[in-house]
């Protein structure tokens, strides 16, 4: 009986993680979009100045570039969280069987 206990409470583990799983994918979504439409502005504003702006373009192309670079660092994180918590989860998973054997 605890036996079956002990498996829902893991199933439910399992729905909740992909669950978060999927939340995070639908937020990283909706950043990219919003990133990628401001980004699409920024050039376009460049376009549309005079020539003798330049080196303001420039700068804001740098700006760019520092954006995209965060974004990398966030994803990163993003990563390792994740890495972090399969490998939290992977270790419950082996203590539970260890102890149903």
């Amino acid at each position: 009986d605890w036996y079956e206990e002990l498996d829902d409470k893991f199933a439910e583990m399992q729905r909740q993680r992909e669950q978060a799983l999927e939340e995070e994918r639908e937020r990283e979504y909706q950043q990219h979009r919003t990133h990628g439409s401001r980004k699409a502005n920024k050039s376009l504003g460049s376009q549309h100045s005079s020539s003798g702006a330049s080196g303001s373009v420039a700068r804001s192309s740098g700006h760019v570039v520092g954006l995209e670079f965060e974004d990398e660092e966030e994803m990163e994180e993003l990563v390792m969280m994740r890495e972090a918590q399969s490998k939290q989860i992977s270790s419950l998973e082996a203590r539970l069987h260890t102890k149903l054997s």
